[in-house]
């Protein structure tokens, strides 16, 4: 059976989810800029001003938003908590945009297919292939680059050219 292909979207978001440290990412499809941000607890879903900034938009254009949250699916050390956390941040894109697609993506999927490998230094790879290979400015932190890495992936998803 075909996979359902994924609408054309006007902005596609990333986010690299957490309990306590949170990156964001959102590619508008319309300019071609993307723009990172970060805040802290999960809790404080809604002072991210960046998503915030983003719905408002999107309503605005009523565009449709394609989000992909990276989620681990194995079991282990922090991973309930990462799980926790991008349920959150599902049920809040939900919620914020009337026309969206939401998907999760576990993190050796896009570590592999744009880093090369999902093992060793991939927090430092990411922040490299941020600034370097997708060149965004202002990449301070992990959060940041693995949100940037996960909105270009699902750039690439989005695209037809790796699939979901």
């Amino acid at each position: 059976m075909a996979r359902k292909p994924i609408p054309a979207p006007g902005l596609i978001i990333g986010i690299d989810p957490s309990q306590r440290h949170n990156g964001i990412a959102v590619f508008d499809v319309k300019t071609g800029t993307i723009e990172t941000g970060e805040f802290g607890f999960v809790e404080d879903i809604g002072t991210c001003e960046l998503l915030n900034r983003t719905a408002w938009l999107a309503k605005q254009d009523g565009c449709r938003v394609f989000a992909l949250i990276e989620c681990p699916t194995w079991s282990g050390t922090g991973t309930k908590e990462v799980r926790s956390a991008a349920l959150v941040w599902e049920r809040a894109l939900h919620r914020l945009f009337p026309l969206r697609t939401v998907k999760r993506v576990d993190p050796r999927a896009w570590q592999k297919q744009l880093l090369g490998a999902a093992k060793g230094d991939t927090k430092g790879q990411a922040i490299r292939y941020a600034r370097l290979g997708l060149k965004i400015q202002g990449i301070e932190s992990d959060h940041q680059a693995d949100a940037a890495c996960i909105c270009e992936y699902a750039r690439l998803m989005a695209g037809g050219l790796v699939s979901p």
